[in-house]
């Protein structure tokens, strides 16, 4: 429709764990969405 491509990243849950252990109770838009945020930035800025 805008001739982007769409590059899809690795689904990578393991690391995603490790990364966000410790902030299970953290809410909705909390520490945990700024760490998935973060890693989901780095990959794209690759």
């Amino acid at each position: 429709m805008l001739g982007i491509k769409l590059l899809e990243g690795d689904y990578d849950v393991d690391n995603w764990l490790k990364a966000v252990r410790g902030f299970e109770n953290e809410p909705e838009k909390g520490e945990r969405c700024a760490i998935c945020f973060d890693r989901r930035f780095e990959v794209t800025a690759k």
